[in-house]
């Protein structure tokens, strides 16, 4: 029996980031028909994607948004290059998700490590 051992948190690393993930600033279009809106990318990263937790669908819930398509990803912090914001978009490099962009709903940092910024997201 083995009784000394403690079982450790699912702690992320490197080796589960692995989907690419952009980052989307939505403007509207230069022209006549001004209800075009314009996506410039302002940032690129690896994220973990998971299935968002019950903590994930209660700020859902409590945001008025259907959880039906929702996502959390994980992404590590990028300091200074880049601060996450509801206003912007994000696009989700895998074939399951081809055709979704996604809007920001929840951003928590982790304010203990400093090492990863979890996002909630909320699709089409």
């Amino acid at each position: 029996m083995i009784s000394n051992q403690k079982q450790g948190k699912n702690k992320t690393h490197n080796g589960k980031l692995r989907t690419p993930v952009t980052f989307y600033a939505c403007s509207v279009a230069n022209g006549l028909d001004a209800r075009e809106n314009a996506m410039s990318v302002i940032y690129e990263a690896f994220a973990e994607c998971y299935a968002p937790s019950s903590k994930d669908i209660e700020i859902l819930k409590n945001s008025s948004v259907s959880p039906k398509r929702s996502l959390t990803i994980k992404i590590r912090e990028p300091m200074s290059d880049y601060r996450p914001d509801n206003k912007h978009r994000v696009k989700v490099h895998d074939d399951r998700f081809s055709a979704v962009i996604w809007d920001i709903v929840d951003i928590r940092p982790d304010l203990t490590q400093n090492e990863f910024i979890t996002i909630l997201l909320k699709g089409d």
